[in-house]
């Protein structure tokens, strides 16, 4: 878990200069992730909220982000409640992973109102719920939570707005695992140093504002001066890391699947040559040299004998009447010398072994041969 209770307070103490800010512009780049530009007295900085259970997070960003042609509804529900407002103060709850926004803005009656704009950064449980800062009735959120989906918390218009539930009581600090594992091994809680570790490919592993001494042989150490450039940089190169990643295992995917079926379309034909030959080879009483040939030839090529030319339809035959004679002289397999070539078909019928010596077979009649034994 790279963003921590922790790592929150850090943000949350960042972007406090917003106290004052005047929201000028509300975006929604991904169904889950809102980004805030809001001017202060000397400049403008865009306040992302992410909630996507993977990459959930508030900070500063100065990534450029791609809008959707059509806003989505719970955009056009922000620009409508707060788009104009003030910002009066931005605080975390506790130690959690929850930061509030409380914003000044005026109603459709023309009176000043305050809303709460609540950010719950916690993986699979992230929302952003926009709430009434009087009654603490819930306008919107990004995710609604139905009884049908959480029975002891929902989120939903017209509902008073509940706190989740403390994680940890223990875990004061909101410390994630990545951080107690460094606070265990003698790292310095107060130190707030932005920081991001990546592998040797550049990789990123985690980041923290606090030395993870776990990394220190195996990852490099990246410092930043704010926050918002260390998450930044975590995340959009997390994302293309992924990215990339998914892209390989669907090429993998899908080379493996074209695989399977080039195999199991190469063992089903497989499959129907032998049963042809050996067919052939069970039924031939009652058919002349000829008629035995043309099957054959046609079981093992695919082509009636016809296909060859006259010059090498006498190699052919003579090669595979060869054959036929060694399967109906041999029943059992015998050994075979080195200058022999053994062919051994299997069925319900039993075993049949046909045996030949290279200097037997004449060139054409060895590539036939080869490949009827390769087909087999």
């Amino acid at each position: 878990m790279a963003y921590d209770g922790l790592l929150c307070k850090a943000v949350c103490k960042e972007i406090a200069v917003l106290a004052g800010a005047k929201i000028e512009k509300i975006m929604q780049p991904e169904p889950d992730m809102v980004i805030l530009q809001c001017r202060t007295e000397d400049s403008r900085k865009k306040l992302l909220v992410d909630v996507s259970s993977s990459g959930s997070r508030v900070h500063f960003t100065e990534l450029a982000y791609e809008n959707p042609a059509e806003a989505p509804t719970f955009c056009m529900l922000l620009r409508k409640h707060i788009q104009g407002g003030r910002i009066i103060g931005v605080a975390q709850v506790n130690a959690e992973r929850l930061i509030e926004i409380e914003i000044e803005t005026i109603n459709e009656m023309g009176y000043s109102v305050n809303k709460k704009l609540i950010c719950e950064t916690m993986g699979k449980h992230s929302n952003i719920i926009l709430t009434d800062a009087e009654n603490g009735k819930i306008i919107d959120s990004i995710k609604r939570i139905s009884i049908d989906v959480n029975r002891v918390r929902q989120i939903l218009p017209g509902l008073i707005y509940q706190y989740p539930p403390v994680s940890n009581l223990e875990n004061t600090l909101g410390l994630g695992p990545s951080a107690k594992e460094a606070a265990n091994l003698g790292a310095d809680l107060e130190e707030c140093i932005p920081r991001v570790y990546v592998d040797e490919h550049g990789n990123p592993k985690d980041v923290h504002i606090i030395n993870l001494l776990q990394y220190k042989d195996s990852y490099k150490e990246i410092r930043f001066d704010s926050i918002a450039e260390a998450l930044d940089y975590y995340y959009s190169r997390r994302k293309d890391s992924n990215r990339v990643m998914q892209k390989a295992d669907n090429l993998q995917r899908t080379v493996k699947n074209l695989i399977d079926k080039q195999l199991l379309k190469k063992q089903r034909l497989l499959d129907y040559q032998i049963t042809a030959v050996f067919g052939v080879i069970e039924t031939e009483n009652g058919e002349s040299d000829y008629q035995w040939v043309n099957r054959i030839a046609n079981a093992i090529t695919g082509f009636e004998i016809e296909y060859w030319n006259d010059e090498k339809e006498p190699e052919l035959s003579s090669c595979l009447l060869k054959i036929k004679k060694q399967f109906e002289e041999a029943s059992e397999e015998v050994e075979t010398a080195e200058n022999e070539i053994r062919l051994v078909l299997e069925g319900d019928g039993g075993q049949k072994v046909a045996q030949f010596e290279n200097a037997e077979l004449s060139s054409m009649s060895q590539v036939m041969f080869n490949k009827m034994k390769t087909t087999i």
